[in-house]
């Protein structure tokens, strides 16, 4: 990509407008094939934003490894803040290693140290999400890991015992049906009991009562 700078190889001095000389010799350093040299805790932050503008494939790759492998050996010991900032630079510059080991880092944290960073809302909607359903997906394993809670054995439909109607979705547009079933909430006695027409449930409320404790991260 440097070979084709037309306007750029053919002079003997190239001005480099707002870069600093040192940043530009460690991007060089790391993009050359003389030298070929890897990126390091002190370089990969200036090296990264260089190789993203000039498209050097190689050593944005080299920025990606670099970044998720030091990702993976702190792991949550990062904090929300950096987290939150290693998302942003994952996104930037298109480092998808290194986002996904951030994102499973972010899934870890409490929601409210993540919205109390206004960067926060920075992070795509998208990547957002992606956070959401790695959090919703790890604590399913734990739940598992736990084996058959309160004897729950098979799934059940909720609407099956009260005979309620299931209505699919129509097209826009589409004359909706009238139903002719109606039902009539009353309230009863008991705990959480409640009437539904001439059907009564008694909807039996059950705590999981499963430490998270070491799943959550403070910090």
């Amino acid at each position: 990509m440097l070979a084709n700078q037309s306007k750029e190889k053919d002079q003997q001095e190239i001005v480099l407008d707002g870069k600093n000389l040192n940043d530009f010799v460690d991007f060089l350093r790391c993009t050359l094939p003389g030298t070929d040299d890897e990126v390091t805790d002190k370089t990969v932050h200036l090296v990264t934003p260089l190789a993203d503008e000039y498209q050097t494939a190689k050593t944005l790759q080299k920025a990606d490894d670099f970044l998720s492998n030091k990702s993976r050996q702190l792991g949550d010991r990062i904090s929300s803040q950096q987290v939150i900032s290693n998302i942003l630079q994952a996104e930037s510059y298109n480092l998808t290693t290194y986002l996904e080991e951030s994102i499973a880092i972010a899934s870890r944290k409490f929601l409210s140290r993540l919205e109390a960073d206004p960067k926060f809302k920075e992070i795509s909607s998208e990547t957002r999400m992606k956070i959401a359903f790695k959090r919703w997906s790890d604590v399913d394993r734990v739940f598992e890991s736990f084996g058959n809670l309160q004897g729950i054995t098979e799934s059940t439909d909720f609407y099956k015992p009260y005979q309620m109607p299931v209505f699919l979705p129509q097209p826009l547009g589409a004359p909706q049906p009238r139903s002719s079933v109606s039902f009539h909430a009353t309230p009863s006695m008991g705990q959480s009991g409640f009437n539904l027409g001439r059907q009564s449930a008694n909807i039996q409320t059950q705590d999981l009562n499963l430490n998270l404790k070491p799943f959550m991260q403070r910090n």
